[in-house]
């Protein structure tokens, strides 16, 4: 299979994953039954299991998945398998998150028109920017708020008066 179809055939089962709510690593499992079935065996004739996630990481790595993949402090890729698709998602790609969420797409509709939607690799430089917007948003909430509580002209509305 070339790239492009192991890319299309990854974007599919994100977003399938997404919509059934399926853990990230459950989806990375379906991939790769489709794409390489050695890494995955069926128990009780309906559960898929991993016997080597680390294989299965190796492979996701290899192959150089975009929408897939982050990257380590020295550069490298990894996949991180953690946590549920739409987090996945959300975290990497906020347009496509609210995408999904409106539901005015059908998911044949995303899949196919998924290249439009910028993605970022999570790693350090990702986690720089977010530690600084947190600061600037610190800075800004944190200012000394100055309230001023104006006397009412009115008072019929006021306790003391209507008892």
């Amino acid at each position: 299979m070339s790239n492009a179809d192991m890319q299309a055939i990854w974007d599919r089962h994100l977003i399938t994953g997404w919509v059934r709510d399926l853990p990230i690593f459950v989806v990375a499992i379906h991939f790769a039954k489709d794409t390489k079935p050695e890494l995955v065996r069926v128990v009780d004739g309906w559960r898929e299991v991993v016997d080597d996630p680390v294989a299965l990481s190796a492979y996701l790595v290899s192959l150089n998945l975009r929408r897939c993949l982050d990257k380590n402090a020295d550069g490298t890729l990894r996949f991180s398998g953690k946590g549920p698709t739409r987090a996945f998602i959300h975290s990497r790609c906020k347009r496509l998150s609210s995408c999904l969420w409106s539901d005015k797409f059908t998911a044949e509709q995303i899949v196919q028109n998924l290249h439009r939607f910028k993605w970022i690799r999570l790693g350090p430089a990702a986690a720089k920017e977010t530690a600084k917007n947190r600061r600037v948003d610190q800075k800004f909430d944190n200012r000394d708020r100055i309230f001023v509580n104006a006397k009412r002209r009115d008072k019929r509305t006021d306790w003391q008066t209507t008892k």
